[in-house]
């Protein structure tokens, strides 16, 4: 899988892009975070980082609620079989313009 765009779904509806930030700290930088009401996007500045985001935070909890964390299957993805649009493309609050996060802490 080469894509760095993770997504995170059953996030509490409350959530900011700060809590997205914390809750991923640790692996690597993000370029990107998208929410929308109950699942967002975080894009990686590597595909290492998002794996391991992936492998380590999938199932466990954020808010008091359980998320699932997966790499996202793109714009438009569409998994039914009866012909249907999909959603289309995403856009969302936040980003960062190329700052970013490192694994030792915000801003570095």
């Amino acid at each position: 899988m080469s894509s760095t765009r993770v997504y995170i779904g059953n996030i509490n509806y409350d959530a900011t892009d700060r809590d997205i930030e914390k809750f991923l700290k640790g692996f690597g930088r993000l370029r990107d975070i998208t929410l929308k009401n109950g699942f967002g996007f975080v894009e990686f500045e590597e595909v290492r980082d998002a794996e391991d985001a992936i492998s380590e935070l999938n199932q466990t909890t954020l808010m008091g609620q359980t998320v699932n964390v997966q790499f996202s299957r793109g714009p438009g993805y569409n998994n039914r079989d009866d012909g249907g649009r999909g959603r289309g493309g995403f856009r969302g609050r936040g980003g960062f313009n190329g700052g970013g996060y490192g694994r030792g802490g915000y801003g570095g």
